[in-house]
């Protein structure tokens, strides 16, 4: 798990540095019986969230056990914001830090951190006020006149795409549903990558030609300046201010072009995202990282969708590849039978339109559709694996944790 294991103690150290491991091991027992500490006394609670923990990258290192003592206590309301979040009725003491106060705290996070709104910008920040406002406390916002100096706005028709770009082949994502990357028959389902005209792709996209199946250019290594390098030009290899604000270019630049059937199922990504409409409206609905309690996760099985002869889908599996962990609740029609805790969360809805740009920062989840033949690019960049990113891994484990209890 992704936080600062610190070294081992040395005897001639405070007896203050003790980590949590030792923490069973003081003589004063939790005088309420406190479920971290019957947890501590019985199933080591900080086990089972090293155990519920996926491996992270090599950069993060660590684990929750190795925490020093007195940031685990600092730690303890997040444990019990989870155990809140499902409504367990606990209450906890400082048993290791000798307090006899007993602590309930709330679950603040979103009502404190996030807006009910998210917020529109009439301009483009500096780098140093984007970074400070907006990248740094980890918000959302939608900003008017970044690019409305971009070529593009004007010059992306039809018929322009046709004459640039045109009969080259370029790789299209198909499905039966609309659904690429998402879970269906039990299975995490990614669509058939089909390399064909470009051209033939607008004809399905203008319904020149009719197909039952739904198409979408959303190939994400970079496609924009991969596949379509002819269209560069007429938008911005990076966004300046957002690189200077980061220190670093993007990771990648896409380019997204599709049916309004095409939907993007709830998940996160780790890259600071800027995402720009050229053309008609994304709709996105968002859930701050906060939020992660309240989503359901599973492990399934990869598989592919492949064309059969007779021109059906049928999902073939990807048998050597290990499972997917991915979210199969659908936020527009959640089924809080099955996902109770769902009815918690609190989701933001915006729409992105013609010429703005919505700032969508990392770990956060979202859910996206759009209107037909919408045109968009975005830029990826890196997100930086820092203190926010330790916080969202200990609530992932600790929330993985919970439901073992």
């Amino acid at each position: 798990m992704a936080v600062y294991r610190k070294p081992e103690v040395k005897s001639d150290q405070n007896d203050g540095e003790k980590s949590v491991g030792q923490v069973d091991q003081l003589e004063n027992g939790c005088p309420v019986g406190c479920v971290v500490c019957r947890t501590l006394n019985d199933k080591n609670l900080i086990e089972m969230v090293d155990r519920s923990s996926s491996s992270p990258p090599e950069r993060a290192g660590g684990s929750f056990s190795g925490l020093p003592r007195e940031l685990f206590l600092t730690l303890y309301p997040f444990v019990l914001g989870v155990l809140n979040c499902f409504n367990k009725n606990v209450t906890i003491c400082y048993r290791a830090a000798g307090l006899t106060r007993e602590l309930r705290p709330r679950w603040e996070a979103r009502e404190l951190g996030w807006p009910e709104s998210v917020p529109y910008l009439d301009r483009p920040p500096s780098p140093l006020e984007f970074y400070r406002e907006w990248v740094s406390p980890n918000k959302p916002c939608v900003i008017r006149n970044a690019i409305s100096h971009w070529p593009a706005l004007k010059k992306w028709t039809s018929a322009y795409l046709r004459e640039v770009v045109g009969p080259k082949v370029v790789s299209v994502a198909v499905t039966p549903n609309g659904y690429a990357d998402a879970v269906f028959q039990d299975r995490f389902v990614m669509p058939e990558e089909r390399q064909m005209p470009f051209m033939d792709f607008l004809d399905i996209v203008e319904k020149k030609v009719t197909s039952p199946n739904v198409f979408y250019v959303q190939k994400q290594c970079s496609n924009l300046t991969e596949e379509f390098p002819e269209l560069v030009c007429d938008v911005q290899p990076d966004i300046p201010w957002m690189s200077e604000a980061l220190g670093k270019k993007p990771d990648a630049v896409n380019f997204w072009l599709g049916e309004s059937a095409a939907v993007t199922s709830l998940h996160k990504d780790h890259y600071e995202n800027l995402y720009c409409v050229v053309s008609g409206e994304k709709y996105f609905l968002l859930h701050p990282p906060s939020d992660r309690p309240f989503i359901p996760y599973e492990l399934y099985q990869p598989a592919t969708y492949h064309v059969s002869e007779d021109g059906s889908f049928k999902i073939v599996d990807e048998k050597t590849a290990e499972k997917v962990p991915w979210i199969p609740l659908d936020p527009l029609k959640p089924d809080l039978e099955l996902y109770p805790e769902y009815a918690q969360a609190k989701p933001l809805q915006c729409t992105v339109k013609a010429g703005e740009m919505l700032y969508l920062p990392s770990l956060w989840f979202h859910h996206v559709q759009q209107s037909h033949g919408c045109i968009a690019v975005n830029y990826w960049y890196d997100m930086e694996y820092d203190i926010k990113y330790s916080y969202y891994q200990l609530l992932d484990c600790l929330t993985k944790a919970v439901k073992m209890l």
